[in-house]
């Protein structure tokens, strides 16, 4: 290393000494580090419906209450929400609101809700509380009933502030492939640091002991928090002279960071821990150029031994800021409570303080049916938190006994148009110590949960005692939502449909086209172009579940080779827009709008390339207008003869009902294994009704999903991040109207391709055929190729070929391979453009 780098490592190292910090708190209890905490008395319908949920989150404390009036008629109540955690033995008074037999229409203290009296709760030791109702039907008092906590319960003892402990740190620095990572070990959690021992510690020993390439003797430092705690990266402690030292935290110094580290420079701490700073409290926050806030984590003594924390109210006349940054004294008027799981973003003053940035608010929502106890007490709870979302149920089995059901939580927030099929669990009477799947409760069945939007959901349950299935029923919104409502747009002529927003498509690999559009009908057809604008148009249309993605691999090839190339998005795929639906598509309609997409382009003699759907719908067309088509090339495509009034397959009946459907691609492997010995089936099929089983999968299963398709469908294990680009325009369920319709519409094709038909079998251009020879689908066989050699006129004399390391999707198997033997092709039959035709241009 030079003396340059070594100098800017050690610089880097004194300015980032304190980014693994982490507020200590000694004998504190570690907890599950995303701070979650909901706790309830999930009723027992066996008590006439009546009880209480309590719900705790960043967003404070809401208790809803579910039972009966004194009339008799269903009471309903939802509380204000306290913004704060919860404190044992200190009753909690807030206004409770009355609902609409469980379902309301917006957040709460809204019109719809009508102030009914107060709610007392007063929580005894985190595991217990007492409820007390007073209002416009008198009082009700609960016995001491038990809370349950779901992935960690945020109530503590609130104890004396902790602000101004002292503590110090050794970080370790070790060398890596670009940069160096440093263990940080620290006194928090185990004792004190005095001034002396630490100053006794020989550094240069240390780092010899323990075989670092560097060493920072990281304090005396002082929290300012009132209160924290981390998740330690492991128990072993070590003893550093007189001091006692745990490994709690790492540091990643890349050569990047290296040559741009300082003071007021962003650095990324990796740590798990949380510290609140409580109301009436004055911290001190940096605010930067461009708005970003940090608030101050502890105060160092490295720079300025002498530094007190009498001192920090006059920081910054002290500091040397940044042209537009600006430092300040704020006293909080709320508890100020952040939390981190994994990453943070820090930054160092002059004196090496530090400060960790705020960011915008988490996006916690918690949503629900409300049951409605005049339904026998029926309902479903819905949360949803940080943690993910979890479902309950409460009602009654067959047997008319109280059936109290948990969910697995599923990681992922519940958005717009989502879907879920989780496990669900059988508690005992509605109360339960641990709500995570364990031995108090015994598995019971699925539940599938879909959110039509932000505010209606429908569920199944499906398990031990029968199928329950409800209506669509209203999502309640406490006091924000995880859950993102996608914008739902509207043509003049009333389709509703949405739009996959653009940064959807942001850094996909190999894909550096933008996005074009024509507008049809109110509706925009979206396309990517490349290659000269002079060159033969090459128009490449994909099938289903895939977008002009599918052609990353072929485009560059072409545009080289002097095509002008344009891949076009089906209507609800890719970046095209996508009515929600599914009546909204047709195979006529998808006909319609290719003809009308190539008249308003206004191209002729293109030269065209369809594939699965692409060709059922191009040929189509082509067949219709073949003198708009220098050339076909079609690959592992069909134009079926089916007679008007045929149907195919049965229809899928009630297409907006989910289903956990196994996928009828699961038995393929990601390398395929091969599906054809020369023109004979490997694995003969003992009936055709397997497309009827996947056109119903992809209507209802929950677990349709585009890349899961993709995957199956091709030769070559397809890499995680091509997987990720194929799902890219169907962020929830919301979006897959279209892929779910397509494989519906072969009923909708009888009748409406014997015209095109006729005018294929008298297309005298150019025809080449390429099929994959593994394609498991009936459009991989050597009768469907053959069908095209034999009766098109233009396929004549045509090198046909069939390549072996090649599945449905053959343009993302051998991209490359196909673009080039049409460039090849489109030489051999005088289509300028080619390799060979580009080069003997005259300039």
């Amino acid at each position: 290393m030079t003396n340059i780098a070594y100098s800017l490592l050690c610089a880097l190292v004194l300015l980032l000494a304190t980014l693994a910090h982490s507020q200590p708190l000694e004998g504190a209890r570690v907890v599950d580090p995303r701070g979650l905490g909901i706790a309830g008395l999930w009723y027992n319908p066996g008590l006439d419906g009546e009880g209480f949920s309590v719900v705790q989150s960043d967003a404070g404390i809401t208790v809803y209450y579910y039972g009966y009036d004194a009339r008799g008629e269903a009471l309903w109540l939802v509380s204000d929400t306290l913004p704060a955690a919860a404190t044992p033995g200190i009753p909690e008074t807030v206004t409770a609101y009355r609902g609409t037999q469980g379902n309301f229409e917006g957040a709460a203290l809204s019109a719809s809700l009508e102030t009914w009296g107060t709610v007392t709760f007063t929580v005894q030791d985190c595991d217990t509380a007492l409820f007390q109702l007073n209002g416009n039907d008198g009082s009700k008092s609960s016995d001491t009933i038990r809370l349950a906590g779901v992935s960690g319960n945020d109530c503590r003892v609130r104890g004396e502030s902790r602000s101004g402990f002292q503590y110090c740190e050794i970080l370790l620095f070790y060398p890596e492939d670009d940069g160096f990572t440093a263990e940080v070990w620290g006194t928090q959690f185990i004792g004190d640091c005095p001034d002396e021992d630490f100053a006794a510690l020989d550094a240069e020993a240390i780092r010899q002991q323990y075989g670092a390439s560097f060493i920072k003797m990281n304090g005396p430092r002082q929290a300012l928090a009132d209160y924290g705690q981390f998740a330690s990266t492991g128990d072993q402690v070590r003893r550093y002279g007189e001091l006692d030292m745990a490994q709690h935290a790492s540091l990643v110094l890349t050569q990047d960071a290296l040559s741009g580290g300082g003071a007021y420079v962003e650095n990324t701490a990796v740590r798990v821990n949380r510290s609140e700073n409580w109301a009436g409290k004055e911290i001190y926050l940096l605010t930067s150029d461009t708005g970003a806030q940090y608030f101050m984590l502890s105060m160092a003594k490295t720079v300025d031994p002498d530094q007190s924390l009498d001192q920090l109210p006059t920081l910054g006349s002290r500091l040397q800021l940044p042209s537009g940054w600006r430092w300040e004294a704020v006293t909080l008027e709320e508890d100020l409570i952040v939390e981190v799981n994994g990453t943070a973003t820090v930054i160092s003053d002059d004196f090496e303080n530090t400060y960790q940035r705020l960011e915008e608010d988490k996006p916690f929502g918690l949503a629900g049916l409300w049951y409605q106890p005049s339904r026998d007490g029926e309902g479903f709870n819905v949360i949803q938190s940080d943690a993910g979302t979890t479902v309950y149920f409460y009602g009654y089995d067959a047997a008319g006994e109280p059936l109290w059901l948990v969910s697995d939580t599923d990681e992922r927030p519940l958005g717009s148009g989502d879907a879920r099929v989780l496990s669900v669990f059988r508690g005992d009477g509605g109360t339960f110590d641990n709500p995570v799947p364990g031995p108090d409760l015994t598995e019971w069945g699925s539940l599938i949960l879909v959110a039509e939007d932000c505010g209606n959901a429908w569920f199944e349950l499906n398990g031990a005692d029968g199928l329950k299935t409800s209506e669509a029923v209203k999502l309640a919104d406490i006091r924000g939502s995880g859950c993102t409502d996608t914008e739902i747009l509207e043509t003049p002529g009333g389709v509703k449909f949405v739009r996959t927003p653009d940064e959807a498509f942001e850094n996909l690999p190999d894909w550096p086209y933008e996005a074009r559009y024509v507008e049809i009908d109110g509706l925009r057809q979206a396309y990517a172009e490349t290659g000269p604008a002079d060159g033969p148009v090459a128009l490449l249309l994909h099938g289903q579940p895939s977008w002009s993605y599918l052609y990353r691999k072929m485009m560059p090839v072409l545009a080289e080779g002097g095509m002008r190339v344009i891949a076009m998005d089906h209507l609800g795929l890719g970046r095209s827009d996508k009515p929600i639906d599914v009546e909204a598509y047709s195979y006529l309609g998808h006909s319609d709008r290719l003809e009308a997409f190539i008249q308003q382009l206004g191209h002729e003699d293109i030269n065209l390339f369809v594939q699965d759907w692409g060709s059922l719908i191009g040929l189509r067309v082509a067949g219709l207008n073949p003198d708009w088509f220098a050339s076909i090339t079609v690959g592992n495509g069909i134009l079926p003869d089916l007679g008007e009034g045929e149907q195919p397959y049965p229809v899928v009946e009630d297409t907006d009902r989910v289903l956990d459907l196994p996928s009828p691609y699961a038995i393929i492997p990601d390398q395929q294994v091969p599906f054809y010995n020369g023109c004979e089936p490997r694995f003969p099929r003992e009936d055709e009704s397997y497309f009827g089983v996947w056109m119903e999968y992809a209507m209802k299963g929950i677990s349709f999903q585009a890349s899961d398709t993709l995957e199956a469908n091709t030769w070559f294990d397809m890499p995680a991040e091509d997987e990720a680009a194929y799902d890219a325009p169907f962020p929830s369920r919301i979006y897959m109207a279209g892929i779910r319709k397509f494989p519906s519409l072969i009923n909708e094709v009888p009748g409406q391709t014997s015209e095109a038909l006729d005018g294929l079998t008298s297309y005298t251009r150019p025809f080449l055929t390429i099929w994959a020879t593994n394609d498991p689908g009936a459009q991989g066989s050597c009768e469907a190729q053959q069908f095209f050699i034999d009766n098109v006129p233009g396929a004549a004399g045509q090198p046909h070929d069939r390549l072996p390391e090649a599945s449905h999707f053959l343009q993302d198997d051998q991209g490359q391979e196909i673009a080039t033997r049409m460039l090849e092709f489109y030489d051999a039959n005088g289509i300028t453009g080619s390799v060979k035709a580009a080069a003997s241009r005259t300039p």
